[in-house]
């Protein structure tokens, strides 16, 4: 016996499974594939600048283990000599100076709120090429445990005045 189509009816069934559409075979259909990568796309966008910025706070947290590391050396010095050294060579470091564990920063001293090194110390921890912080620039930390951040290309120096200073220095310290 033969259907509207003129086939018979095992035929019928097989033209049916070749041309009806795939129900219940396995894949993705173009559309659920465009959806998924718009869905991760957009989650990109949102996720990249918060992993950069949770990098930069990690990399700040060595600035920060630098200079307490430098404070410390700088403390037992003045408590041996009753000064602070002209030179870090004098605390152990090498000619380069002071570089951080993962060597994303470079240690320096100089004077204090002062100016005389013998009496303060100002310590600043130097982002080094090609890791840049952008939002904080150099971390310092005094002899009187005044924390600061500077960014270059804000004022002479980068060093910034007032309540704008202390603002940035508290997000960046923190």
């Amino acid at each position: 016996m033969s259907s509207e189509s003129g086939h018979p009816p095992e035929r019928e069934d097989q033209l049916m499974r070749v041309w009806r559409p795939s129900a219940g075979v396995p894949g993705f259909t173009l559309i659920e594939l465009m959806i998924v990568v718009a869905v991760v796309g957009i989650l990109a966008v949102i996720a990249y600048p918060s992993y950069q910025d949770y990098i930069r706070r990690a990399k700040r947290a060595e600035a920060k283990a630098l200079l307490l590391e430098l404070e410390q050396r700088l403390g037992r010095f003045y408590f041996d000599r009753q000064s602070y050294p002209a030179d870090l060579k004098e605390l152990g470091y090498s000619t380069v100076g002071a570089i951080s564990a993962e060597g994303n920063y470079t240690g320096a001293v100089s004077a204090g709120p002062s100016d005389d090194l013998t009496t303060s110390y100002l310590v600043t921890a130097t982002p080094n090429p090609p890791h840049s912080d952008p939002d904080c620039g150099a971390l310092t930390l005094n002899s009187r445990g005044t924390r600061g951040a500077s960014r270059a290309g804000l004022a002479e120096g980068g060093e910034l005045a007032g309540e704008d200073a202390e603002r940035i220095a508290r997000e960046c310290w923190r």
